[in-house]
């Protein structure tokens, strides 16, 4: 039986349509978006070096706690530095100590306490010296970082400082690769008993700037009688006399 006899049998295939214009870009724009989506879900899923930031919650909840209160604003220079309890003995009046880390800039340390004040609240500013000579709209990989642990804080960006933790997202994810292979890299050392003094006195800051390490009222106490065994950085305060 011959196929001129039985045209029928003769299956014609359809010609496949081939992707206009708009069907490329809408490829290219699926591309980028599930690009994009891999960056963020690497940025959010992949946990920071420490839990540091995670007292930014603690922080925003006792600002919540009290009605009437002394609010403490600064960088880590409070965090570090500042006996909220003995405060409150003296003073006989709660205290939120909201020092954490100067890189977030003046605009944001400012805008994230705002809500929170009431009438007969005391404000203390007290920023670290180099505060004043860094950009008031602060870091966008520390605002990122803040941010990402406590959504909540986004209400306090600008619309700008947005669009700058927005744009920092791939070079977070990059930073953060890099940070977990350099701990394998760490680890296998220490295994290997080839630590570097630099790796001990990093393992040994994480474990410092911790979560636990605050207290209620967000005072860092962790490096309280610590006998720390590595060289101090020397960090000169006033420029040199001529």
């Amino acid at each position: 039986m011959s196929a001129t006899e039985h045209p029928e049998a003769i299956a014609e295939t359809p010609a496949k349509p081939q992707p206009g214009p708009y069907g490329f870009l809408a490829r290219v724009a699926a591309l980028i978006t599930a690009a994009l989506g891999t960056v963020v879900a690497f940025v959010v899923a992949v946990p920071e070096a420490n839990d540091y930031a995670r007292a930014s919650n603690l922080k925003h909840d006792a600002l919540a706690a009290h009605d009437h209160k002394i609010v403490l604003v600064g960088g880590s220079n409070l965090a570090y530095g500042i006996d909220s309890p003995l405060i409150e003995r003296i003073t006989d009046c709660p205290v939120v100590n909201m020092g954490f880390n100067g890189f977030l800039g003046i605009r944001f340390m400012l805008a994230e306490v705002k809500p929170y004040l009431h009438n007969g609240d005391t404000v203390v500013i007290a920023f670290e010296h180099e505060t004043y000579a860094r950009p008031a709209d602060g870091s966008a990989d520390s605002l990122l970082v803040n941010t990402k642990t406590n959504p909540a804080t986004l209400s306090a960006l600008s619309q700008q400082q947005f669009i700058n933790v927005a744009l920092r997202y791939p070079y977070v994810a990059h930073q953060k690769l890099m940070r977990i292979l350099g701990d394998a890299t760490r680890d296998a050392g220490q295994a290997l008993g080839l630590a570097q003094e630099s790796d001990a006195t990093l393992i040994r800051l994480r474990q410092i700037e911790s979560l636990e390490g605050f207290n209620a009222n967000g005072d860092l106490e962790s490096h309280l009688d610590v006998d720390w065994p590595f060289p101090l950085q020397k960090k000169a305060i006033c420029p040199p006399s001529s």
